[in-house]
C-alpha cells in the first residue's frame, strides 16, 4: 500500500484531495497546521521538524504555503512558501521518500502576461509578484534539491482555482453576482484559464508514482478559457437571474473600482492569461472532465446555502 503525507490537507484543496485519495489503495497522513502546531509547537518554518510525519511515506504532497493575501509580508512568503519546502525537500531524501508532488502557482509564469504560456515559457523573478516568485523560488529549491537524490518531483502550475470551498475573489464575484444590480463588466473579455479543483486533484491522483511524471513540471487547466464577462454570466445563470451584464467601458470601470479600492482585485480578474497544458495530456494521458457551469453552480449553491 502507497503511504502519502499531504500537507495542508485542511486546506481548499486539501479537502478535495483527502476525498479523490481516500481508498484503500493508499494510506494517507494528513498534515494540517493546527496538528502540525501541536507536535512542533511552531508555523511552518524552514526549521520545522516534518520527521516524525516522514517515516515509511512513499510520496509527500506538498500543499501548505503562505496564501497570497495583501497583508502577508516578503519574509513571511519566503519562510513558509520557500525555506520551509527546502527543508521538507532534505527531510524527505534522508527518510527514504520517492516522490514528491508540489503544487506550485501559474504566477510563476508573471503579472503582465501578453501570450499563451507553455512549461517551456521563460521566467523571470523580475516579473512576478511576492507570491509568485516565492513559488518560483520554492521550485528551484526542489528541482536543486533532488539532484543525485532518489527524491523524484512532480511539479504542478495551477491558474485560478475554483470549486466548492473556493475563496477570495472568486467569493466577491458571487456574492456581486447575487445583487440584482447591473454589473458593467459586459467589455472584460480578456481570456482567462481556469482550473476547477476537481479537475487539479485528479491530476495529482495520475502523477503519484507515475514514471512519466518524475522530475516533469506540469501546467494544468481546464478544457477550455474564460473571461470575467463569461464567468459573471455563468454565475448568475447557475444562480437563475438575469445576466444585466452591461458593456460599460473599461475606463469607467477601473475609475469606479479605484473609487471602491477593489482595482486590484479586478485587474487581476481581467488580465489575460491562457495557459497550455498540452504537455500533461499528452505525457500522461490525461483529459479534464469537469463541466464549469455544474461546478460553478455547486460553488454557489454551496456558498448562499
Amino acid at each position: 500500500m502507497t503511504r502519502i503525507l499531504i500537507t495542508g490537507a485542511e486546506g481548499f484543496i486539501g479537502t478535495h484531495l483527502v476525498s479523490e485519495l481516500n481508498s484503500s489503495e493508499y494510506s494517507l497522513i494528513c498534515l494540517t497546521r493546527e496538528s502540525l502546531a501541536e507536535s512542533d509547537g511552531s508555523a511552518i518554518s524552514g526549521q520545522t521538524d516534518w520527521s516524525n510525519y516522514l517515516t515509511d511515506v512513499d510520496v509527500v504532497i506538498h500543499l501548505a504555503n503562505a496564501a497570497h493575501t495583501n497583508n502577508i509580508s516578503t519574509e513571511e512568503l519566503e519562510e513558509v512558501n520557500v525555506l520551509a519546502t527546502r527543508n521538507l525537500v532534505q527531510q524527505s531524501i534522508q527518510s527514504g521518500v520517492q516522490q514528491l508532488v508540489y503544487i506550485s502557482s501559474s504566477k510563476v509564469y508573471g503579472e503582465k502576461v501578453t501570450s499563451r504560456v507553455s512549461e517551456k515559457t521563460p521566467l523571470n523573478e523580475n516579473d512576478c509578484d511576492d507570491y509568485g516568485r516565492s513559488k518560483l523560488r520554492a521550485e528551484n529549491a526542489i528541482k536543486d534539491g533532488c539532484q543525485s537524490s532518489q527524491l523524484k518531483y512532480t511539479i504542478i502550475r495551477p491558474p485560478l482555482v475554483y470549486g466548492i470551498g473556493a475563496k477570495a475573489n472568486l467569493v466577491s464575484l458571487i456574492r456581486l453576482c447575487d445583487s440584482p444590480m447591473p454589473l458593467p463588466f459586459g467589455k472584460f473579455k480578456e481570456p482567462k484559464s481556469m482550473v476547477s479543483v476537481t479537475n487539479l486533484v485528479n491530476l495529482i491522483s495520475h502523477c503519484i508514482k507515475n514514471t512519466a511524471a518524475e522530475n516533469q513540471v506540469f501546467n494544468v487547466s481546464d478544457q477550455s478559457t474564460t473571461s470575467l464577462y463569461e464567468l459573471l454570466t455563468d454565475i448568475r445563470a447557475s444562480m437563475n437571474r438575469s445576466q444585466r451584464i452591461w458593456p460599460v467601458p473599461k475606463f469607467l470601470v477601473n475609475f469606479l473600482m479605484k473609487i471602491l479600492g477593489k482595482s486590484e482585485q479586478f485587474d487581476k480578474l481581467d488580465q489575460p492569461l491562457v495557459v497550455s497544458s498540452e504537455l500533461v495530456q499528452e505525457q500522461l494521458n490525461w483529459k479534464p472532465t469537469d463541466d464549469r457551469g455544474q461546478v460553478l453552480k455547486a460553488m454557489v449553491y454551496h456558498q448562499l446555502k
